[in-house]
């Protein structure tokens, strides 16, 4: 008769609270509609998910049928408390720092982040930028505040913790209603309901941005200061102006690059490209993109802008972590 060796690992799942409507309060108290994001600690947020722990054992198939018993704990961190419209580089870094930490330890096994929808797909690029292939990180967040009648957030956060605890699952994940996207692939589309979310491409084949590699990442992980990056749009009338006053912005640093938000394949009017070009001249980096809230710009050789697949807000981010990492001037 065989015997069974046991040996029982202890696991941490990670929840870190940035804030959002998933943390909201409504103006009138319990009624939804109206409210104000970012009241609720996570260690509330946790207790109203009614979240377990979840417990998984695998049985190795090996000679000597070692059985690993896994429990996994929760803990939480409330790591800001904003709503995501303020999202700025500052707690971008601070999560940075802190995701590079729990990366690193042994005991974690994966770790939850509740955010606001409004910046979401922008802080889901950054970190599929980061830790493709690392322990999981899944983003999460809600539509209605935490005290509506229907609210959606506990049920999103319980989903969040248990993605994150499955076994052998890697990089970066944003669940929302129900549905799982990748880190990367994903954008607000609609500013009601519960799944505000789609994929920019049909098919959900987005292309990622190159990760990191160590060093990069550690370029990163020690920067003060992130580059000045902003978004121009074409439209009707579109002559340039805005350009021309983001260069010359007193008590702003200088400016590093600008995203241009084009009609349809990233095309722009004269007058706007008679301004970008002056930028560009000026040693100010600029690619195009689409404002289309679908699809994504080809590029064109011999354009006189370089073209990224991306939204306009996730191209901005791809040009600060470029800079931030070394890849270019």
């Amino acid at each position: 008769m065989r015997s069974e060796n046991h040996a029982c690992v202890s696991q941490k799942i990670v929840i870190l609270g940035t804030g959002g409507t998933i943390a909201g309060l409504s103006l009138i108290p319990g009624a939804g509609g109206a409210y104000r994001a970012a009241q609720v600690g996570i260690e509330d947020l946790l207790k109203q998910s009614a979240a377990l722990p979840p417990k998984a054992s695998t049985k190795p198939a090996n000679a000597s049928e070692a059985v690993t018993e896994m429990s996994l704990t929760l803990v939480s961190e409330q790591l800001a408390q904003v709503d995501s419209k303020d999202m700025d580089e500052a707690i971008w870094q601070r999560l940075l720092t802190r995701l590079a930490q729990l990366q690193a330890d042994p005991q974690v096994q994966g770790v939850v982040i509740t955010h606001g929808t409004d910046t979401l797909e922008e802080t889901g690029f950054l970190l599929q930028a980061c830790w493709p292939e690392g322990k999981p990180i899944v983003l999460t967040c809600a539509m209605k505040p935490a005290d509506a009648p229907d609210a959606d957030g506990p049920a999103n956060l319980k989903h969040a913790i248990q993605t994150a605890s499955e076994l052998h699952l890697t990089g970066v994940h944003m669940v929302c209603d129900g549905q799982r996207f990748a880190g990367h692939a994903f954008q607000k589309l609609k500013t009601d309901g519960v799944q505000p979310f789609v994929s920019q491409l049909p098919d959900g084949t987005e292309p990622a941005y190159v990760p990191l590699t160590s060093s990069e990442l550690s370029r990163l992980l020690q920067a003060q200061v992130w580059p000045r990056v902003e978004i121009v749009m074409n439209h009707a009338g579109a002559e340039g102006s805005l350009v021309r006053a983001l260069l010359t912005a007193p008590g702003l640093p200088t400016l590093h690059g600008l995203v241009l938000a084009g009609t349809g394949q990233g095309t722009y009017s004269e007058k706007l490209g008679q301004a970008l070009r002056q930028a560009q001249a000026q040693g100010v980096r600029v690619c195009r993109t689409t404002r289309a809230l679908l699809g994504s710009v080809q590029p064109v050789a011999g354009a006189e802008f370089s073209s990224v697949p991306w939204t306009p807000v996730k191209a901005r981010v791809a040009m600060m972590l470029d800079a931030l990492s070394g890849r270019t001037a």
